[in-house]
């Protein structure tokens, strides 16, 4: 369904031009996106379907008071999580990652280190 971002809604596609017409007169712009709009229970209620067809790239919304929530699939990469998270740069984490490896190889070739199986009781014993 199309919608405007300001306080009123375009339901029909039929009113699109006269809408067009009214805004030109006025200070306001026109966002008009075609969405699948849903309440929040309706979403709910089948939440894994409306899940997969945003990643599929169909426009979703949930209306949350005034406003519409969109739904998208968003790309999420973890290369700037330390600094974002502990503050750590990145010659302190190549560091860390050296250190760690040093006392990885350092706990195998003491025989500290032990093949994980399945059973977690081999492990503890």
């Amino acid at each position: 369904m199309p919608y405007l971002r300001r306080e009123a809604a375009i339901v029909a596609s039929k009113h699109l031009d006269y809408c067009k017409k009214w805004l030109v007169k006025t200070p306001y712009r026109l966002n008009i996106v075609f969405m699948t709009t849903l309440s929040p229970t309706k979403a709910r209620s089948n939440l894994t379907q409306w899940l997969q067809r945003a990643a599929k790239g169909e426009d979703i919304g949930i209306l949350y008071g005034e406003q519409v929530i969109a739904l998208r699939p968003v790309e999420v990469e973890a290369t700037d999580y330390a600094w974002r998270e502990y503050g750590a740069t990145e010659a302190e984490m190549e560091n860390f990652t050296k250190k760690l490896h040093a006392e990885g190889e350092k706990d195998r070739k003491a025989g500290k280190l032990k093949t994980y199986s399945g059973n977690i009781a081999l492990l503890q014993g």
